[in-house]
């Protein structure tokens, strides 16, 4: 995630949209494989996959106007902190069944 907001501040906007894509299959995966999480850290993950994928729309779209990397890496950030805390959850399970 943090290299999606390098390539933002870079204005890499190509290689950005397709790290979108691939955060996007990931987030899908890690929901898929952890039905077990509560109601609140689920919507965490589906409110990240479909922001990144208005981000990504955005950036598909934005062949006239230039996408503001700024309020992109503010949207970024917002989702990476609200991930990470679901991925932290996770991890401590994780620890917790596997002794």
């Amino acid at each position: 995630m943090d290299e999606i907001k390098r390539l933002q501040r870079v204005r890499a906007w190509g290689p950005a949209a397709d790290r979108y894509s691939v955060l996007r299959k990931l987030l899908m995966s890690i929901r898929e494989y952890n039905p077990w999480l509560n109601d609140a850290q689920q919507a965490v993950l589906v409110g990240a996959i479909g922001q990144f994928r208005t981000m990504e729309d955005a950036l598909e779209k934005a062949s006239t106007k230039e996408p503001d990397p700024t309020r992109l890496n503010r949207l970024t950030t917002a989702e990476i902190d609200k991930v990470t805390e679901v991925m932290i959850h996770i991890r401590k399970e994780g620890q917790e069944h596997n002794g």
